[in-house]
């Protein structure tokens, strides 16, 4: 199903499939939303507020007028396509954009474009430039309920735009292709019908490694450095702290498995936590559960 690991496309927009994670289920449903008008040929997905931020697409398609469609599931938008051919599709790519390398074997992650706003257009470019230009186009977005915006009334050139998945936050784009090669269908995944596959390291024997640096091969394959935890006997506050370029999610439990504190942090500067009111003397068994995302993966069907 391409170079990395996505949504069911298919799945996603065949009404009535169901996915699940767990006790959660999406009952899929697919809905005609407009006609994206390109007289260039050349596509720009981006925040519908802001296309400047964002390069088109190396790939073209011929000018014309397509159909938009969205994948409804669990009362989020889990997708939105434009169709450029009724040929079903064998699979898909990553959609990279100009000055955008091409997606390297050991990759984790395909390139996104990133939301603001809570939600995401996809433009004609030469609409996409006018947009940018206009300081009054974040006001036409949402108006009266039109998701459909024609930009130049001399060549059609337009945009659609809909609700992003999760609201803000960086989002994929795919090219899906029929068995001959050709480009049948442009792609916006929102990562509802994902989940996260993680790499997880348990730090045990807290009061022995109070003071100490955690040099662990685990911090040192993710890029971790100055992972240091700290306990004041009087004040029962245990601290903790790190440096890494990846965010990581952090768990206190006790001795009996029961969270007592969570964080999630990352970046240049150190992440540092402060638990109060935990006593190693009395949870000689508590432990650090540290967690850090790896890639994702397709919800499976029910």
């Amino acid at each position: 199903m391409g170079l990395l690991p996505h949504t069911d496309f298919h799945g996603a927009f065949t009404p009535g499939v169901i996915f699940v994670r767990g006790k959660d289920e999406w009952a899929m449903e697919t809905e005609r939303w407009g006609t994206l008008v390109t007289p260039t040929g050349r596509l720009v997905a981006s925040d519908a507020l802001s296309p400047e931020r964002v390069k088109p697409f190396k790939r073209t398609v011929a000018p014309g007028q397509y159909p938009v469609e969205l994948a409804w599931g669990g009362g989020s938008t889990c997708a939105m396509r434009v169709r450029f051919s009724k040929r079903k599709s064998t699979h898909w790519e990553p959609a990279l954009r100009v000055g955008e390398k091409p997606v390297r074997k050991n990759q984790i992650f395909p390139p996104c474009f990133g939301v603001d706003s809570g939600v995401a257009g996809i433009f004609d470019s030469k609409a996409a430039r006018i947009a940018s230009k206009d300081e009054t186009w974040s006001s036409h977005v949402g108006r009266g309920g039109v998701h459909v915006h024609e930009l130049d009334p001399k060549t059609g050139a337009g945009m659609v735009w809909c609700h992003s998945g999760h609201g803000d936050g960086g989002y994929p784009s795919y090219w899906g292709f029929d068995s001959s090669g050709g480009i049948t269908e442009l792609i916006l995944d929102f990562l509802i019908l994902v989940e996260g596959v993680y790499d997880e390291h348990t730090v045990t024997n807290l009061p022995d490694k109070v003071g100490t640096e955690l040099d662990e091969p685990w911090f040192r394959e993710c890029g971790c450095t100055d992972v240091k935890l700290s306990w004041t006997k009087k004040s029962r506050e245990l601290r903790f702290e790190y440096v890494c370029a990846e965010p990581l999610e952090v768990t206190l439990l006790n001795g009996r498995g029961k969270p007592l504190y969570g964080g999630y942090g990352g970046g240049a500067d150190p992440s540092r936590y402060e638990v109060r009111k935990i006593s190693l003397d009395k949870e000689p068994r508590a432990k650090l559960v540290f967690r850090r995302l790896s890639g994702i993966r397709a919800l499976k069907r029910r």
